[in-house]
């Protein structure tokens, strides 16, 4: 996948199984890659907060609030988690087995920072409602099963 953040962006693959994970990560425009390996599933957690670090954030005033908030809210799943997105308030709350509950800020109509890293909302219909959204390494349709709130 190409993961782009406001400091860089970078062609990735990674994954991880119990007990181990890896990602390999090249900025096309340095021609420089990483290549890391861990002893634990959730290693490279660490690696990515380092490779995703957004830099300075934008004043929030500055930032234009998505139009439409609920436009983002419904169940997206992959083979490996699913998540609920929420609205609550004029923000959004995203939860998934085995993580607390957590709000989701824009920087912008497609990127929300959360305390986990960037999620992207991906492939806006003419609506502005998403197909996708992206966490960590993994990228999750939209199933439509959810009532949006």
């Amino acid at each position: 996948m190409i993961w782009a953040n406001a400091a860089q962006s970078s062609v990735r693959i990674g994954g991880a199984d119990p007990g181990q994970s890896g990602l390999i990560a090249a900025d096309r425009t340095t021609r420089t890659a990483v290549v890391v390996l861990t002893n634990s599933d959730q290693g490279i957690d660490a690696v990515n907060a380092l490779l995703d670090m957004p830099g300075p954030l934008p004043d929030p005033a500055s930032v234009p609030a998505p139009a439409n908030l609920s436009h983002y809210a419904d169940r997206y799943a992959s083979h490996a988690v699913i998540m609920d997105v929420t609205v609550a308030g004029d923000g959004l709350l995203a939860s998934a087995e085995g993580y607390p509950t957590f709000p989701l800020t824009p920087r912008d109509s497609q990127i929300f920072d959360s305390p986990g890293g960037p999620v992207a909302f991906l492939a806006f219909d003419d609506h502005g409602t998403p197909d996708s959204l992206r966490f960590r390494m993994r990228v999750m349709r939209r199933d439509g099963t959810a009532q949006p709130q």
